[in-house]
């Protein structure tokens, strides 16, 4: 009698468990749902109001309705848009780790909207070996960064219509799985990865010219210690990482490199310009001076480290 009462209390025991775990299953996947639904919701709202942005502002270059400044603003604005809905995307997607969401990742690397935030504002640099210049970066909107706009406009209003239910149309479609949203985000970084060589990236490619000694003489007396990577933007760079930027200098007998450090891709913490058969990154860094406060002429002729102006006191 006593070992029935056991196995009827251990079977009791085992249904309960049951009952609380089907019911924390019931509860998480509700949980998962209404995220989800969340998700889709707040995506397809940023990404309408990103189409409509961008349809206004074409429209305003197009037709000279605005000027350069309410341009970059709007250009400012949108930037912080995509960032938005690259943030909406990876807090989200932590609830579904298995599917990778919001890190949407194409041949080998990784892209998703902080990129395309980059180009609207971004100054010169290097992708995929291809130097580009962000639209803002020279003041002027050109003809191809137009293009770009229109292109990226079209695109995301594909991601939209992708999403759009076709009962409720204007509204989203709730029922959208994450799998098929990531498909449909994955179907736009494909084309838009800068590591595929039809990309609409390209369109802000430019063609940069090396720098020369002249130009190096130029900054230094004309520009001097207000210097900012703005300046730079024409030149062809290597990015570095980490916040430097290489130019390599031509015009002169023996070879010279231009180090500028940035680490908001404006201002200029320091420069060095240097010969790298006596220094630079791998050699005697001493053997180098900063253009904004040096005599770049008596460097370049013998070596000789002269100030021009006073060099600012260290923090």
């Amino acid at each position: 009698m006593k070992k029935n009462k056991i196995i009827v209390f251990s079977f009791i025991l085992l249904l309960i468990i049951s009952v609380v775990s089907i019911g924390l299953n019931i509860k998480n996947a509700s949980a998962q749902d209404r995220i989800r639904r969340n998700m889709i919701n707040h995506v397809y709202s940023e990404l309408t109001n990103i189409s409509i942005n961008l349809d206004g502002l074409i429209y305003n270059i197009e037709n000279e309705v605005t000027d350069d400044e309410t341009n970059r603003q709007s250009l400012t604005m949108l930037s912080h848009n995509f960032v938005k809905v690259d943030t909406i995307l990876k807090q989200f997607g932590s609830w579904f780790p298995d599917t990778g969401f919001g890190v949407n990742v194409y041949a080998g690397g990784v892209f998703d909207f902080g990129y395309i935030s980059y180009t609207l504002t971004a100054g010169t640099g290097t992708a995929n070996d291809v130097p580009y210049s962000g639209i803002t970066a020279d003041n002027t909107i050109s003809e191809n960064e137009v293009r770009y706009l229109t292109v990226l406009r079209d695109d995301i209003d594909l991601i939209i219509a992708a999403m759009v239910s076709a009962e409720n149309p204007p509204q989203e479609n709730q029922n959208l799985t994450v799998s098929q949203l990531n498909n449909i985000l994955n179907d736009f970084f494909s084309k838009w990865s800068y590591l595929h060589e039809d990309s609409p990236y390209f369109l802000l490619r430019r063609e940069l010219r090396s720098m020369t000694l002249d130009d190096i003489r130029a900054m230094a007396k004309n520009i001097g210690t207000d210097l900012t990577m703005g300046d730079l933007h024409e030149y062809a760079v290597d990015d570095m990482g980490e916040g430097l930027y290489g130019y390599r200098v031509a015009g002169g007998i023996d070879p010279y490199n231009l180090l500028v450090a940035s680490d908001d891709m404006q201002t200029v913490i320091y420069t060095k310009f240097y010969n790298p058969l006596y220094g630079g990154l791998t050699g005697n860094t001493s053997e180098a001076i900063d253009i904004r406060y040096y005599d770049v002429d008596k460097f370049i002729a013998d070596g000789t480290q002269e100030l021009l102006r006073q060099l600012p006191e260290s923090p």
